[in-house]
């Protein structure tokens, strides 16, 4: 039975996350409905955690990104007024972004529960009593034929929940992750397979499985999270008063619903409440949706530009500025001039417009093939191929100084391969080592090099073998590996090996939450006699992850990247 359930839901949809409405993927689900193979990035707020406090402390806990000026798009009309109440001009009801998912029916399973145990977060701490939950759950064994455990991405890859329902002989499988595209209709499928669900803690699960026609209970005591599970959380960070609020409203929020505070043998459906708290009665058309998120063409350009929606309320030095920044743009008419006229590209700059109007249809992470003047590139993911391109052969960002002519350069990460072609170009008789630590980018890298750089060696491995890989000098170490870079350091050190490198550059990865990195990387890099600078340290809001509000309007993102540069002093 388990295997049938398995079987029934919809695979992993990895997602980038760029702005609230793409959590989940509520605006993959808007852009599936217009026939749009992907969605434009969205310039509004779009609330997705049920708000069922009467009560709301703070503005912020319904429009929780953006300013007073932007959208914002939330559940019902009193939200609305209480909004505009604070100030904020774009306030729209639609419902939450759950009603915009669908999936195909399915035929419940007789006598089953479905258990969804607290659950943690990216950021956050877990401290609930997972023997004391499950000492709840047993003896419910008995009164159901068939009782599974639900359990959220982020406790699956922290280990949470897994061994204790593993130990008490309960099956589990997994739920929602934020950067999951498919977690909307997998709620569903599950949520419409069981015939009952029960908690302890009040969530949006609860109004999503009565929405599905499962009969929710509210059972055992609630686990509230502690204060020291929240201070990394990038909302209670930014507002950490609502900490105290949300410890006093759980047990308050039980209490408000008494129809869902049963034994789950004794829960009722409930599909209209449900449906009044996702606030089906303000839903809207998909069309008007990606209107309210900015997919039109001028709200795209202001909203890129950092200009308010409302046109009328720009000074004339933002609009000028927004002009200059948008005047490149304009000069693009002469290589589209040029490519009609079926020249090659004259330059690298030329190239890369060529590569980004050529794919800029292709959705993320499909793998497809890309035809440059010298060869045929296999990648894994359109827009990955064209920052790299930008990066290493336009704005050069490899490119070094070297007294020999056959320089010896460790690559880790093997940008496609790209990179290894540009030492290549730069230097012919180098003797580069391309290392890859991503089982999928991989076989592009292979097949890539062996087309286009013949010579050039292509290893797989973990970032602690990288050091066996270190037997002379190397003038010039990259490391472009998505996080890794502290640690493969470290492991080069304590190899002993960290003198052997020359030079090094690295794209740096970092978040707010996670700043000791970054500090003990420097570390040890000048205790190693390395000199070091940045170049490029932009704030990162299209990394992959929930983003991390900042008090600061100039970022308002704590994901970020910086290239770092070190060179021996001796």
């Amino acid at each position: 039975m388990l295997k049938e359930l398995l079987d029934r839901l919809p695979p992993y949809r990895r997602i980038e996350l760029r702005s609230e409405p793409d959590y989940y993927g509520a605006s993959y689900h808007i852009a599936e409905k217009l026939g749009r193979p992907y969605p434009p990035r969205s310039f509004a707020s779009w609330q997705h955690g049920w708000i069922a406090q009467k009560q709301i402390p703070f503005p912020e806990r319904l429009a929780l990104y953006g300013t007073k000026d932007d959208y914002h798009l939330v559940h019902n009309e009193s939200h609305v007024q209480y909004l505009r109440q604070h100030g904020y001009r774009h306030v729209h009801a639609v419902g939450m972004p759950f009603l915009y998912s669908t999936a195909p029916a399915v035929e419940r399973i007789p006598n089953s529960l479905l258990v969804m145990p607290p659950h943690t977060t990216k950021h956050a701490t877990f401290s609930a009593n997972e023997a004391a939950y499950l000492e709840t759950i047993m003896p419910l064994r008995s009164q159901f034929r068939f009782l599974v455990a639900c359990v959220s991405q982020p406790c699956v890859e922290k280990g949470i929940w897994i061994k204790s329902l593993d130990d008490a002989g309960i099956p589990w499988i997994t739920g929602a992750a934020v950067d999951d595209g498919n977690s909307f209709l997998r709620l569903r499928v599950l949520f419409g397979s069981f015939e009952r669900m029960t908690t302890c803690n009040v969530g949006s699960h609860v109004v999503y499985a009565a929405a599905c026609g499962c009969k929710v209970s509210i059972y055992g005591e609630t686990q509230r999270a502690r204060v020291s599970d929240l201070v990394n959380e990038p909302f209670y960070r930014k507002h950490p008063e609502l900490i105290q609020e949300r410890d006093k409203k759980s047990g308050s929020l039980r209490s408000q619903f008494p129809q869902l505070d049963v034994p789950p043998a004794e829960a009722t459906v409930q599909t209209a409440w449900a449906a009044e708290m996702l606030g089906a009665q303000h839903q809207r058309s998909a069309a008007e949706i990606a209107r309210l998120l900015g997919w039109s063409k001028k709200r795209q350009f202001l909203g890129r530009h950092g200009l308010s929606p409302t046109f009328s309320l720009q000074t004339t030095g933002q609009i000028r500025r927004a002009v200059l920044r948008a005047a490149p743009a304009t000069a693009t008419g002469y290589y589209w001039l040029r490519h009609q006229l079926g020249h090659p590209p004259a330059n690298e700059t030329e190239t890369l417009w060529r590569l980004r109007r050529d794919l800029r249809q292709v959705p993320r992470y499909v793998p497809g093939s890309y035809r440059f003047a010298w060869g045929t590139v296999q990648y894994v993911d359109a827009r990955s191929l064209e920052s790299q391109y930008d990066e290493i052969f336009v704005k050069r960002s490899y490119d070094f100084t070297c007294p020999t002519t056959a320089p010896r350069i460790l690559d880790c990460g093997g940008n496609t391969g790209l990179s290894a072609l540009w030492f290549k170009q730069q230097y012919p008789q180098a003797r580069v080592r391309v290392v890859e630590l991503a089982p999928s980018v991989g076989s592009a890298v292979r097949n890539n090099l062996r087309v286009i750089a013949a010579d050039v060696e292509v290893f797989m491995v973990t970032p602690g073998e990288i050091p066996h890989l270190i037997t002379e000098p190397v003038d010039l170490l990259t490391l472009n590996v998505a996080g890794a870079e502290a640690s493969i350091l470290r492991t080069i050190e304590v190899a002993n090996k960290l003198n052997m490198i020359r030079r090094l550059t690295a794209k740096i990865y970092h978040t707010s939450v996670d700043s000791v990195a970054l500090s003990r990387l420097l570390h040890t890099l000048q205790a190693a006699g390395f000199r070091c600078t940045f170049n490029h340290a932009e704030t990162a809001y299209a990394l992959v992850g929930v983003p991390e509000p900042t008090p600061f309007t100039a970022v308002t993102d704590g994901k970020a990247w910086l290239d770092l540069y070190a060179w021996q002093s001796n």
